[in-house]
């Protein structure tokens, strides 16, 4: 095999959180801000950190803006929360397939860790790399260098999936191959012009680009 490993954003990519993110963006704004922000312009934050969004929103009250959001989305979190078609069979057959697994996620530890438990797929992986990993987050390509080195690969050896313009930009910086899901939020012409090395319908798209 050419690949040996896999890099996997978490949120849109593996488990399907976009209703939760926009409920709790939506829930989170009119509450603190009294503000409704149009669906496209939030779709554009996801894959950002939360505390850049949140910033960028307002200086002032961007703490207010994080607690009432992570309150609120951890609330809410179980009844959203979904995997997408095929995750877990997939996983299953690239592990039997001797490849190392990581996620590289733009969310929290605490948070994220508890979607990967919810969703049954935590054991899956060798490697998790979060926000607090790092000093840079997508789309610069530090935590993609820092999961490759956690992994022993490198990038010549591993492809990027995830769903959002900063996963394929982290990936790319980094060496790797990338992988754009169609199932993105994203219009699929936002994530071409990123220049993705392969598509994925569903996650299952993956296993004959690595067999």
């Amino acid at each position: 095999m050419i690949y040996k490993g896999i890099l996997f954003d978490l949120d849109g990519t593996l488990i399907d959180t976009n209703e939760l993110i926009l409920h709790t963006f939506d829930y989170t704004f009119e509450k603190v801000l009294q503000r409704k922000i149009p669906r496209e312009e939030l779709v554009s934050t996801f894959g950002k950190p939360l505390e850049d969004i949140m910033n960028a929103y307002s200086r002032e009250l961007a703490q207010e803006l994080l607690t009432t959001y992570r309150a609120y989305n951890q609330q809410m979190h179980d009844h959203f929360v979904t995997v997408f078609p095929t995750v877990p069979q997939t996983l299953t057959q690239l592990k039997a397939l001797g490849l190392k697994l990581a996620i590289v996620t733009s969310k929290k530890r605490e948070i994220a860790q508890h979607g990967l438990d919810f969703c049954q797929l935590a054991h899956y992986f060798d490697v998790f790399i979060t926000p607090e990993d790092t000093n840079e987050h997508k789309p610069h390509p530090e935590p993609a260098l820092k999961a490759l080195d956690a992994l022993g690969l490198s990038a010549k050896e591993t492809i990027m999936v995830g769903d959002s313009p900063y996963d394929i930009i982290c990936g790319a910086q980094a060496g790797c191959k990338t992988a754009a899901v169609t199932y993105s939020v994203y219009d699929r012409p936002l994530l071409a012009a990123h220049h993705p090395d392969f598509w994925l319908d569903s996650l299952a798209d993956i296993l004959p680009i690595i067999t």
